[in-house]
């Protein structure tokens, strides 16, 4: 049985819990922790983001029965453990048929991913289509250019990016979290972590963080233009030069750590030969009678998602601005 003392050399990475409660593994996150806390029930939630460790496990074989007695031994209320199958290989059918057996729920989702092992010349003939060699092209003429930066130097320009786009989360806009998480990123990830920046007259219009997960998974954790330049095709040219940085090197890029459908989105990456082939499951597994509570609640609230209840009550005129008042309601008495 292994120990969290000899868990130094796992790379366990996960980007979605860079404010929770974590266990630093070898200076970087590792199983983080997370409270769920309503008027009913609260509940202490462990990520194992076992997908993002895979070369560890390629490298190591270890069992998931070791795995798991690892995790048992802390104190949590629910397991939430993701795989991912093209990268763990013939590990994700080991993990998969031990973990299903004591899971309480498991989701699919399917990430944005695209087959990065040859090189840019194949990846430009093979994935891109004519839409996209014509929007990069453009976006060349039209003199932007792409280079590696340090983003500390341009904080600024980046905050003027997220803030050219509508709907982004505060921090975002706030020149000291900026600063902040790129210097959580250097010292998390070092050499892997990789930013690029599009240029327009010396002037940030967008920039884009590159992180090397592993030997074979690459992702960007952050992609921004500044929309107030949208029409001369920048993201096109700054998502092609990301491809180039990560070509031959790594098996798999990916594109962000969510995978919630987005049209426009998703449009803009089959252009450049994402795809969604590609199956990561969310495995939980309830530990206590509060785990198990907390996932008849997210069971329900799926149910309500994929019937498409919400989709058809947001095309309502009179619905939504009854749930818009709700919610202004709500704020002010909390």
């Amino acid at each position: 049985m292994i120990s969290i003392n000899e868990l130094h050399g796992w790379e366990i990475y996960d980007l979605s819990a860079i404010t929770a409660e974590t266990v630093w593994i070898d200076s970087r996150i590792g199983i983080s922790f997370r409270e769920h806390r309503s008027n009913f029930l609260r509940c202490k939630i462990m990520d194992v983001p076992i997908w993002d460790c895979q070369s560890i496990h390629l490298r190591s074989k270890t069992p998931p029965s070791e795995v798991w007695n690892v995790l048992i031994s802390m104190d949590a209320d629910l397991v939430g453990i993701s795989i991912k199958s093209p990268i763990m290989g013939d590990l994700f059918t080991d993990y998969l048929s031990y973990f299903s057996q004591r899971a309480g729920y498991i989701r699919q989702i399917s990430p944005r991913i695209l087959k990065v092992d040859r090189n840019p010349d194949e990846i430009w003939r093979e994935s891109l289509d004519k839409k996209a060699r014509n929007a990069v092209r453009r976006a060349e003429k039209s003199g932007v250019k792409v280079e590696r930066i340090d983003p500390a130097d341009h904080i600024d320009d980046i905050v003027e990016c997220n803030r050219s786009k509508r709907g982004v989360p505060p921090c975002y806009t706030d020149r000291k979290c900026v600063a902040e998480e790129i210097e959580e990123n250097k010292i998390k990830f070092g050499g892997g972590f990789q930013p690029i920046g599009a240029f327009l007259k010396d002037k940030l219009v967008g920039y884009a963080y590159i992180i090397f997960v592993s030997r074979d998974l690459a992702l960007f954790s952050k992609f921004f233009i500044n929309y107030n330049f949208g029409s001369m095709s920048i993201g096109e040219l700054l998502l092609w030069h990301g491809i180039k940085e990560v070509a031959g090197r790594v098996r798999f890029l990916q594109y962000g750590s969510w995978s919630r459908y987005h049209s426009g989105l998703d449009m803009f990456l089959e252009h450049f030969g994402f795809s969604r082939e590609f199956k990561t499951l969310n495995i939980y597994i309830p530990l206590s009678k509060a785990g198990k509570m907390l996932l008849l609640q997210k069971k329900a609230v799926n149910r309500v998602i994929n019937s498409g209840m919400l989709v058809k009550l947001s095309q309502n005129r009179f619905m939504r601005d009854r749930w818009y008042l709700l919610k202004s309601i709500r704020k002010r008495f909390t």
